[in-house]
Formats: C-alpha cells, sequence, structure tokens
C-alpha cells in the first residue's frame, strides 16, 4: 500500500449521490440524475424498488471501462445510450481485449446483466468476486489506456451533464444476451459462500493493479452504503 500515489487515485461519478432528489423530480420528472453511460437498465426504465443492483451495474460499468478502455455502451446522445442500455446487447469485454483472463470477463458480463435479479446483490458480493477471481490470474492484469476522449463521448464531463432525460418511449426490456444467459457455475457458487460467509481466495496475484482495484472497491462499497441509507432508510 506504501507505493500508492496520487496518480493511482481516480474519482468516477456513477449518479450515487442524490441529494434532494425528491425536489429534482418534481421539478424535472422525465429526468434521471446520473450519466446514461453507467445507468443501469432499471434506472433507464424508472422501475419501483431500485436498490444496490443499480450500482453494481454501474460499478460494473466502471470496471468494463478500465479494462477496455470503453464504455459498454456508447452513442453520444444520452437517450439513445439509455436505448441501448435497456435493449442492446453488450459487446463482450474479451473481443475488445482478448487478453483479458475469461474468470474476470465472467464477473464483468455478471455486474452488467440487464436482469437486475441476475446481477451480484450487492458490492460487497461483487468486491469478493473480483478479490477471488483476480487471484486465480497467473499474470499481472493491467488497466486499458484511456484515450483522451472516448468516441461517441463528450470532451468533459461537463458536456455530458449528471442528469439525463428519460427516453420519449419506454419499450419493454429486450432478450438478455446470450453470453450472459445463465450465470457462470463458479460466480453462481460464491454467491452462495457469500451468503453462509465470505471465503476469502489465499492466492495472491495480479501485481500493484490488484490491490488498486481492491482499494477503489471497497471505497465504492463505502459510498453506496452510504447512497442506500439516504435514498431508503431515512
Amino acid at each position: 500500500m506504501s507505493n500508492l500515489g496520487p496518480k493511482d487515485v481516480v474519482l468516477t461519478d456513477f449518479g450515487v449521490s442524490r441529494v434532494g432528489h425528491d425536489a429534482v423530480q418534481q421539478m424535472f420528472p422525465d429526468r434521471v440524475p446520473g450519466l446514461a453511460d453507467y445507468l443501469s437498465p432499471d434506472l433507464c426504465r424508472r422501475e419501483r424498488g431500485i436498490d444496490s443492483r443499480a450500482d453494481v451495474y454501474s460499478l460494473g460499468a466502471v470496471l468494463y471501462e478500465l479494462l477496455t478502455g470503453t464504455v459498454p455502451f456508447g452513442g453520444g446522445v444520452p437517450s439513445k445510450v439509455m436505448q441501448m442500455q435497456m435493449n442492446e446487447p453488450l459487446r463482450l469485454p474479451r473481443s475488445l481485449r482478448p487478453d483479458l483472463p475469461e474468470e474476470v470477463e465472467q464477473v464483468v458480463l455478471k455486474a452488467l446483466e440487464k436482469d437486475r435479479d441476475r446481477r451480484f446483490y450487492d458490492a460487497e458480493a461483487f468486491g469478493l468476486a473480483v478479490k477471488q477471481r483476480m487471484g486465480h490470474v497467473k499474470a499481472p492484469l493491467q488497466f486499458a489506456p484511456m484515450p483522451a476522449a472516448v468516441p461517441g463521448r463528450g470532451k468533459a464531463p461537463s458536456d455530458r451533464g449528471t442528469a439525463v432525460a428519460l427516453p420519449s418511449s419506454r419499450p419493454s426490456p429486450g432478450p438478455i444476451p446470450a453470453a450472459g444467459q445463465a450465470p457462470a457455475p463458479a460466480i453462481a457458487a460464491q454467491e452462495e459462500v457469500r451468503r453462509q460467509g465470505p471465503a476469502v481466495d489465499g492466492k495472491s496475484g495480479g501485481g500493484g493493479m490488484l490491490v488498486l482495484l481492491v482499494v477503489v472497491l471497497l471505497v465504492l462499497l463505502a459510498v453506496v452504503g452510504v447512497g442506500v441509507w439516504w435514498l431508503f432508510l431515512r
């Protein structure tokens, strides 16, 4: 941990902070807080009972971007991106980065399931799966270099805004991508183990990037917990 410096710290915004959410909704009922690139399908559809699984999807989109260098769905216009979040099949991470271990891809795909019931329930389960899967990766896993401007996205966060208008129509969710039809057995087993009590794999691997990734996930877990408390338990 002593070798971490300012260059290792990455700030991200994916709509978990919603101060004044009720007032915003009253003034702009057709808008959803957050960036379209990271909004979950359930948030795009304004489903009832939004919970931690929406944040898992957003965090999965961040991890997808870190590993591949691009967001899961990029279309420039927020309403178009939201339609893609709800209906378009996801590009497999390994189609963009062939050297990515299959075990890591499985974790990303589970976090980005369009059906929230098929995702990790919360950031703790997601973080445990990442830690265990990265522990089985023999060679250090490097994050993809981030381009100066990802195609289809604004040049700066201010260009994209922090609240996006809902699509004019709300089609029923499309079919789940074939690649994510059923969770991988290994990941399903991890979920069951977590319910009984987490068992952390003792193997180490992934080098400094693994340490950084785990630190980022732990910090985001704390943020998600505060966000859920603010929204639903006040």
